[in-house]
């Protein structure tokens, strides 16, 4: 992991806990894996949201490894994002390196940069041991957020949560659109319901939703991760890709069939909210894309499914044809959380937008911007168990380009 974070002068943490939580000012935004779809995405939503008095003078830094991070790659990037600016949000942007699994990687470029925030969108994340990003920035002073979609590393980024009360971080591990933006959703049915007993999350997104490799190749460790879920309030797991059940998305997504796919929500929905039967399901178009999942788990050895560099070698060779497809498909993401109550009471809440790669991006500026305003207090939070003000400002920033918000 590059060697344990180096712990700063009390002085210099609480620099970097009054530089946060203010937006403006000096300093600047890191975003780790600022290259990657899901990182440009993110920093493009963040300058965004922030507006040009909002952003701090440093700008947004786009860091990644040693190897490419001020290469060609993220040069690019930061041009795309650019481009894609009003004119008075543009020249924000800058490239590092980085390495995000090291955590005095991370601590060094924090003080390089002076960063008011770190941004953690340098997937996949399943088969790391450790939070090293987090550790980092705990180490740092400075405040945290992710897109953490493995459910032992997020359990790892929780158990820290002390240690950054005690030392005034705020961080929020799993925030994306999903995970992320819905596990607020899910926290907002159940408050309708009185408190659910009863929670069904299903996501469907057409191809890849523009997602980039590190996506694909989460979607492909995934296969072979167990799933868990509640049953009568206690913690099962079950095979991945099984269970079909048919959800109706409503809108352009209609009605689908979902598979069990893990989830880092499921535990922390039942841990925080109290739910005893909780469970995640996903599917993508076209059909071809299901049966193919169903028929890699089938043929595959499971070590091999499991392996990172494999995942990603089949990502980077899949692409071409993907993107194909995506063209045919289209790249919408929608999400439905059905709540069911004690007394049988039940709620729907259905959100869809039109291209995954924008609204992921969005999740996640969401909450960065909810940290860099102080919004957040200090400790590591999973989304559900923030502040009820907090978590409503968050999903009114989400809302933006959805073109449907049952909610």
């Amino acid at each position: 992991m590059g060697g344990g974070p180096r712990g700063p002068a009390r002085g210099a943490r609480g620099a970097a806990r009054a530089a946060g939580g203010r937006g403006g000012g000096g300093g600047s935004v890191v975003v780790l894996g600022g290259a990657g779809r899901v990182g440009a995405s993110s920093a493009r939503w963040l300058l965004e949201l922030l507006g040009p008095e909002g952003v701090p003078a440093g700008g947004v830094v786009l860091a990644g490894r040693p190897s490419s991070g001020a290469g060609p790659a993220f040069e690019a990037a930061c041009g795309r994002i650019d481009a894609a600016l009003p004119p008075a949000l543009r020249g924000r942007l800058r490239p590092a390196r980085c390495d995000a699994e090291s955590a005095e990687s991370v601590q060094d470029l924090v003080a390089r940069e002076g960063a008011q925030l770190v941004v953690h969108a340098a997937g996949p994340f399943q088969g790391r041991s450790a939070p090293a990003a987090l550790e980092g920035c705990l180490a740092a002073g400075v405040p945290f957020v992710d897109v953490c979609d493995d459910s032992r590393l997020v359990a790892a980024g929780l158990a820290l949560s002390e240690r950054a009360r005690e030392d005034g971080v705020a961080a929020v591990t799993s925030a994306g659109i999903w995970p992320g933006v819905s596990a607020l959703l899910a926290a907002e049915a159940s408050e309708r319901v009185g408190g659910a007993e009863t929670l069904e999350l299903s996501f469907f997104t057409a191809g890849t939703g523009g997602a980039g490799t590190a996506v694909v190749a989460a979607t492909f460790l995934l296969l072979e991760e167990p799933v868990g879920r509640y049953a009568a309030g206690v913690e099962a797991f079950a095979e991945p890709w099984t269970e079909p059940r048919r959800v109706d998305f409503g809108g352009a997504a209609g009605e689908r069939t979902v598979f069990l796919l893990d989830n880092p929500e499921v535990g922390t929905l039942a841990r925080h909210l109290g739910a005893q039967n909780v469970s995640s399901r996903f599917a993508t178009a076209p059909g071809a894309w299901n049966a193919l999942f169903g028929g890699m788990r089938a043929a595959l050895p499971g070590s091999l499914l499991a392996d990172r560099g494999f995942a990603s070698g089949l990502a980077r060779f899949s692409m071409p044809v993907i993107r194909t497809v995506d063209l045919a498909v289209g790249s919408r993401n929608a999400m439905h959380v059905r709540a069911v109550g004690g007394d049988g009471a039940e709620c729907c809440l259905r959100v869809q937008h039109p291209t995954l790669e924008s609204c992921v991006g969005l999740g996640t500026a969401a909450f960065a911007v909810e940290l860099l305003q102080g919004g957040v207090p200090p400790g590591v939070w999973a989304p559900p168990e923030l502040p009820a003000a907090c978590r409503r400002r968050i999903l009114e920033r989400a809302r933006r380009e959805s073109d449907q918000w049952e909610v």
